[in-house]
């Protein structure tokens, strides 16, 4: 398609769409992607419309990626296309300005995405819709034509107004519970003309506080000096996107900059400062450029927010600037804290998802959220995993993909948020299986006998050495710093070590091969340091390591850590500092809850009663316990080989065989066992799987017994034929 036709603006959004294509793998540009970008960057125009509609972006935002966030698929380069709807939009939008003689702007795009009542983005505005007002998606129709009607009458151009909206957006006003210090100190800092820094970690509510300080600012309550005030909300994406071609990107952001001062009543909120001035290429180093001799100069009035990392190292790499603004650090609230602030919400997410959410889902949305999304913040985590509740309730009835030619309407039924649908949230955000997320204490511990006893043969002081473990970890108090659990599994070779920790990871995950697991002696010195747990001391860039990725990623599995009596003392250390604490800190960078991970230090030992050989003190003074595995006896090997040998029944029976194997067979394998399960394992498939699969092709319709002998003067080595009913046929002659 011809986007020369489009204004820079539109480009940009399409680019935008595209970005979020790729993020989502959706394998082609869809209205609904369209949608999402003209929420972030789609400029004063399309910003007005959903605040005269009265909607809010930001809260669409999580609707439709909600939506896009389902049935994902991977896509290759060259497969990403817009879609016939994205095409056929596109081009009503670019007939509708045409006729007036105008460029496509968003608003423009915005209106024809509107115009299809089957599109997602129309849909989802259906869904959302006032329970005492007419439909959203009618109400952001009207609004955008009348912006659209104001354009052509007026023949508005870009003057300063539009310019400062072209980089910012307005910050809508909000309540503030639980902040009323940190919040009176923003204020006071405004009134002294001082730049306030709010610094906290993702999630923990520095953008809820500038929220707030609209609502207040429109009060009776606030000075005389303040009351005026307009919050205008600058960031990377923001100022980005507002670039034109055609012109210096660093003179651009000079001129917003400087008309932003020049109006008395404007404060700009930069988010994430240390982001806008650790940019070092392309537009991003304009933007460093130009924030940074807005604020050495002085002529700027602003507030900023910052991550604690990258306050950390702004203070590094630029203390003089930093001097230049007046840090205020806010913590995470308790949560009786955040009941408040979720109690405060409830009415405003009531009225958006158009649904009832009840006390005890407030209270659930707490618990799950502390529980399994331990590397999020409150109140963040449970506001998010409350909306993704909504969110998902809401489009109940609606088809995932654009696609799709038929498309389910919303459900019409009066909706209600409770426990159990946040439960369903919370596996959806953390990837726990719901039944484990619905299973109380007693039940977990009782999971994990049971797995690890299907698993293993001969084991029973193992077993009950974990199972203890788990039950004292579950009793603990879900607040504690420790993770949840860590043992040494020490013995022989081939006697369940590694099945003990897959079974774990089958309990707690839902699926055993999603064990995760690093062989420590191939991680030595410093360099295996900085692989297993990252690194942020060079010039204030954070590495991933292999254990800081994976408790990222999976904060409630299993790690399993072969090879511990080989590992270096500072691995150990560093592994020992992360169960006492129930986190991995990296320099300069934030800490990465641990609590609920499962960490089992492998190792082999000589024989029955021999210790195993860590070389780090302080991993043995903080593990829950050394699990000894014994050698397995004769009894328990040939019960081994049976559960073994049930499995290959098992796998003929799908191809209507059953197995008859000679005693001599029989007796070879169980001789192979006692050199471990393992040795087991490959015996059985060297003498039955490969021999019947390598056979399986010339067996004839009426075989339904596969024999297995041994072969004479080689013991391992065995020999395969089918039998069967094969009844004579009389021929016509006879």
């Amino acid at each position: 398609m011809d986007l020369k036709q489009f204004s820079p603006a539109s480009q940009q959004s399409l680019d935008m769409a595209t970005r979020f294509a790729w993020e989502y793998k959706s394998g082609y540009i869809g209205v609904e992607h369209v949608f999402l970008a003209l929420l972030s960057v789609g400029g004063a125009d399309v910003q007005r419309a959903f605040h005269a509609a009265r909607l809010d972006p930001e809260r669409l935002e999580k609707v439709v990626a909600s939506w896009l966030g389902e049935d994902s698929q991977r896509i290759k380069e060259a497969e990403i296309v817009f879609s016939p709807r994205m095409e056929a939009t596109l081009r009503v939008a670019t007939l509708f300005a045409a006729r007036f003689g105008e460029e496509t702007e968003p608003v423009h795009i915005l209106r024809a995405i509107l115009e299809d009542p089957r599109s997602v983005p129309t849909r989802v505005l259906d869904a959302v819709r006032s329970r005492a007002e007419s439909s959203a998606s009618k109400r952001l129709l009207r609004e955008t034509e009348r912006i659209l009607d104001l354009r052509r009458s007026t023949k508005m151009t870009i003057h300063q107004e539009e310019d400062l909206l072209r980089f910012a957006s307005p910050i809508v006003g909000g309540k503030i519970v639980g902040r009323s210090d940190a919040f009176a100190e923003i204020a006071q800092s405004l009134v002294d003309c001082l730049r306030p820094l709010v610094v906290g970690e993702q999630g923990i509510g520095k953008a809820s506080l500038f929220r707030g300080l609209v609502g207040w600012l429109a009060g009776d309550d606030a000075p005389n000096e303040l009351r005026s005030r307009r919050l205008l909300r600058v960031d990377s994406s923001s100022l980005r996107f507002g670039l034109r071609p055609g012109r210096d990107h660093f003179l651009q952001l000079s001129d917003f900059f400087a008309d932003a001062w020049h109006d008395d009543d404007v404060v700009l909120v930069l988010e994430n400062l240390p982001y806008l001035l650790d940019e070092n290429s392309g537009p991003g180093a304009a933007i460093t450029e130009a924030v940074r001799q807005a604020v050495n100069n002085g002529t700027i009035r602003c507030a900023a927010t910052a991550n604690v990392d990258g306050f950390t190292r702004l203070e590094k790499i630029n203390p003089t600037l930093l001097r230049k603004f007046s840090p205020l650090a806010i913590k995470e609230l308790t949560p009786e804290q955040v009941l408040a602030v979720l109690a405060s919400s409830r009415e405003g997410l009531e009225e958006f998802h158009d649904t009832s959410i009840s006390d005890e889902a407030l209270e659930s949305a707490i618990e799950l959220s502390i529980r399994y999304l331990p590397n999020a913040r409150l109140p963040g985590k449970a506001v998010d995993l409350l909306d993704h509740a909504c969110s998902w309730e809401l489009l109940t009835g609606l088809r995932p993909r654009e696609l799709v030619d038929e498309v389910s309407p919303a459900i019409e039924t009066e909706n209600s948020i409770d426990s159990g649908k946040l439960a369903v949230a919370a596996s959806r955000s953390s990837g726990v299986q719901l039944k484990h997320v619905l299973a109380d204490d007693s039940a977990h511990a009782a999971g994990v006998r049971m797995a690890i006893s299907q698993s293993l043969v001969g084991q029973d002081a193992a077993i009950d050495q974990i199972t203890r473990v788990f039950s004292d970890s579950y009793e603990r108090d879900q607040q504690t710093s420790l993770i949840r659990a860590a043992m040494v599994f020490h013995g022989p070779p081939g006697v369940g070590k590694s099945e003990a920790a897959k079974a774990l990871t089958g309990q707690l995950c839902g699926r055993s091969d999603m064990i995760f697991r690093v062989y420590l002696a191939d991680y030595p010195g410093e360099r295996g340091l900085e692989e297993l747990f990252g690194d942020s001391s060079r010039r204030g860039v954070r590495r991933e390591g292999v254990i800081s990725r994976q408790l990222r990623r999976a904060p409630w599995g299993v790690i399993c850590l072969d090879g511990a009596d080989r590992a270096e003392p500072d691995v150990l250390d560093k592994f020992a500092e992360i169960i006492r604490t129930g986190q991995l800190r990296v320099e300069d960078g934030l800490p990465i809850s641990a609590t609920n991970a499962v960490l089992v230090f492998s190792c082999q030992t000589t024989g029955p009663g021999a210790e195993p050989e860590i070389s780090s003190e302080k991993l043995r003074a903080v593990i829950d316990a050394e699990v000894a595995f014994d050698f397995l006896t004769k009894s328990e090997l040939a019960e081994l080989l049976e559960f073994h040998l049930d499995k290959v029944r098992e796998e003929l029976g799908t191809f209507g065989l059953e197995m008859e194997m000679e005693p001599e067979v029989h007796a070879a394998l169980l001789k192979t066992g006692f050199d471990g399960a393992r040795a087991l394992e490959r015996s059985i498939d060297a003498m039955l799987m490969r021999p019947i699969m390598d056979k399986l092709p010339e067996r004839s319709p009426e075989d339904t017994t596969v024999k297995i002998q041994s072969t004479p003067g080689t013991p391992n080595e065995t020999m395969v034929s089918f039998v069967g009913n094969h009844s004579h046929k009389i021929s016509p002659e006879n």
